[in-house]
């Protein structure tokens, strides 16, 4: 069983990587490096983000709109509607 991955063991993966792609002759070459790729990473996560807010306000719509039409629904069925369509259609 593999331990899951914490934020010390993630940051060295990362590092391991981005020095792999990285310019030696800077001292900071691991640092400009990484910073690379956490930028790269972030933007995928932040469409992410907005694809799953996007997702969310849909269902959500989708559940406001069945709550109104359902109690619509049984306002319409209810036994005293006939009385206010007829008086309505009479004037």
């Amino acid at each position: 069983m593999k331990a899951p991955v914490n934020r010390l063991s993630a940051y060295a993966l990362l590092l391991t990587h981005s020095l792999k792609g990285s310019e030696p002759t800077d001292e900071r070459h691991g640092y400009h490096a990484t910073e690379k790729d956490i930028q790269g990473i972030r933007d995928p996560i932040r469409k992410c983000g907005i694809e799953i807010a996007k997702a969310q306000n849909e269902v959500d719509m989708k559940t406001l709109c069945a709550q109104i039409k359902s109690t619509l629904r049984n306002e319409i069925i209810s036994s005293d509607s006939h009385i206010l369509f007829d008086e309505t259609l009479s004037h």
